[in-house]
């Protein structure tokens, strides 16, 4: 419990350092309830309600570029995509089949892009904006269509929150498929309720093919068509793109690959349950997005809407999705697995106000609405870069991008990546680096890549998952599986604590370890002097130089370290001859 206080605290923080937008909303909240309880409406010209959602759409655009980033992700993503239309295959490292990525219509659409010779980063950011305007237009879609009659809806309260969400405005970038695997699942209900059930079903085998998880969402659909004695022609039109779309997908997919699932499925968890923390990641992102005053209005608006398709939908679809979302642990990204239900849950919390004016019953309709207002309100209750209880992070601040043309990233991370290939760029063969996050390293350099999570590692990833930790990076290479897949750096070391100044590498100012010395890398930054690192050679002949003050023990055990990090790469008999007769070896 104590963290949800904690929780509570942070967001108390939060609205207090956003007082102005918590009272502009709830005076907006009061003004639309006197407004709308006038018994006669007041006159609005025929183009109003497309300007609003015009002037709607700029702002959610502009708010949303104000935040813009890039996640380490989505180079994953990318880098697939640029091998595939190389003709390497669907792969992030060459010759490896690996399925590290679990959006395969969005590696579609950017391959598509690199093909026609656009730049897959911008494509994508302008893919997330467009999705973002895509799911407000859809958003006012479905509250028109639900709200009471003899009522315009003029400009949607759910559409307005999801333009000045922070979470919402934050995947509007980020080179994710979040926003738009949420659009797709929307048109899917549009479609199913407009009567178009072949279409329902192609949109909802789009999402799936876009986030795997989104299949919830395309069953929940099926499963209302179902109960609502849909008769049976449409019942197969709606499966049809399931059976000749998804099936030959699928069956392809696990030949290629040789697994049924994802191995990003098996990293992460592998079907274990982690209710914990996948609950409180829930109740952290709700809070953040400001859904605790909206759940009952919601709640209120899913009662009195029962009988029609969407509401039956998003009564079965939303407590799975979120279920689902609980079992596996949540994520580490705040807020990026409520996206999908977010329309959902704000469209109704506005049928649910709507209703209650129209009723006139406007002692519960201000009070509710003004609570419901602080969706609206842009509330950040991560600090920048911060790690918090179980892994969580304000993801965006990590890595935040000034210009797109030329890509241009800031943090810690795109310096470490831009560093290496400085440096190393050109060197034959290319090195190949172990590192935490390997998004923009493999985008950047093209390198072979060791995952120390495990994302494209299918024996790290099939490994028993002995404790619980940060959603996504439970999984740890050991210092001996990061050597054996063949790296030549590491962003952790691989030897005995004792030989960490020595196995290091400082290009300007980022520092990185090495897993054995490669001449052919090193030995051309022998005289820059932004450089350090020791130069083995002349490392051992000063060893040598002490060498009958050194006890054989010690020797011995410096002797596998030397052979392990230099000799066996770089023959020198001499050298070793002499460690090998103070040691008491052959």
């Amino acid at each position: 419990m104590s963290r949800v206080w904690e929780l509570f605290a942070r967001y108390k923080g939060a609205l207090a350092q956003n007082t102005v937008w918590v009272i502009v909303a709830a005076l907006a909240a009061i003004a639309y309830v006197v407004v709308t309880s006038r018994k006669k409406d007041l006159p609005v010209p025929k183009w109003a309600p497309a300007a609003a959602l015009a002037l709607l759409s700029i702002f959610a655009v502009v708010w949303a570029w104000q935040l813009r980033w890039l996640s380490d992700d989505a180079f994953i993503s990318f880098r697939y995509a640029r091998n595939w239309v190389a003709g390497h295959g669907l792969v992030f490292n060459v010759g490896q089949r690996v399925e590290g990525y679990t959006n395969f219509l969005w590696v579609v659409l950017l391959a598509i892009a690199d093909f026609l010779g656009l730049d897959i980063p911008v494509v994508a950011v302008i893919l997330c904006l467009a999705s973002q305007v895509g799911v407000l237009i859809m958003t006012t879609r479905l509250v028109r269509r639900l709200a009471p009659e003899g009522r315009p809806v003029t400009v949607s309260l759910a559409a307005v929150a999801l333009a000045t969400s922070y979470l919402a405005a934050t995947y509007a970038t980020g080179g994710l498929e979040t926003t738009f695997g949420a659009l797709l699942i929307l048109v899917a209900v549009e479609r199913a309720q407009a009567g178009q059930v072949l279409a329902a079903g192609a949109f909802g085998i789009a999402a799936t093919m876009a986030h795997p998880d989104h299949a919830i969402f395309y069953v929940a659909l099926g499963l209302v068509l179902l109960a609502r004695r849909t008769p049976f022609r449409q019942l197969v039109l709606y499966a049809a793109p399931f059976v000749l779309v998804f099936v030959p997908y699928f069956l392809w997919r696990w030949s290629y690959y040789g697994w049924p699932l994802p191995n990003t499925y098996y990293t992460k968890s592998g079907g274990a349950a982690y209710f914990s923390q996948g609950g409180f990641y829930l109740i952290v992102s709700a809070t953040a997005a400001g859904l605790l005053g909206t759940l009952p209005l919601a709640v209120y608006g899913v009662i009195r809407r029962v009988r029609e398709l969407p509401t039956q939908f998003a009564y079965v679809a939303v407590p799975l999705y979120l279920i689902y979302v609980a079992k596996v642990g949540g994520d580490f990204m705040l807020g990026r697995l409520l996206i999908p239900a977010l329309p959902f849950l704000l469209a109704y919390a506005e049928i649910g106000a709507r209703v209650l004016i129209a009723e006139r019953r406007w002692q519960w309709a201000a009070p509710a609405l003004v609570a419901a207002s602080l969706a609206c309100v842009p509330t950040r209750i991560l600090k920048p870069q911060e790690f918090w209880q179980g892994g969580l992070t304000d993801e965006r601040t990590f890595y935040r991008f000034d210009t797109l043309q030329p890509l241009e990233m800031q943090g810690s991370i795109p310096r470490r990546v831009r560093m290496l290939h400085r440096y190393l760029a050109g060197r034959q063969p290319p090195p190949v680096y172990a590192a935490f996050a390997i998004g923009i390293l493999g985008w950047t350099t093209d390198w072979p890549v060791v995952d120390i999570h495990g994302l494209i590692d299918p024996v790290l990833s099939h490994q028993p998952l002995n404790r619980r930790g940060r959603p996504g990076h439970e999984r740890m290479a050991t210092p001996a599986h990061i050597v054996e897949q063949g790296a030549d750096l590491s962003a952790m070391c691989v030897f005995d604590r004792r030989y960490d100044a020595i196995t290091k590498v400082t290009l300007d100012v980022e520092t990185y370890c090495l897993t054995h010395y490669r001449a052919d890398l090193l030995d051309p930054l022998r005289n820059d002097p932004k450089v350090r690192f020791v130069r083995f050679p002349e490392h051992i002949d000063e060893y040598l130089a002490t060498l009958d003050t050194r006890a054989p023990a010690d020797v011995r055990r410096d002797l596998d370290f030397f052979d392990r990090y230099y000799f066996a790469g770089n023959p020198d008999p001499v050298r070793r001859a002499r460690l090998a007769a103070r040691a008491g070896l052959p």
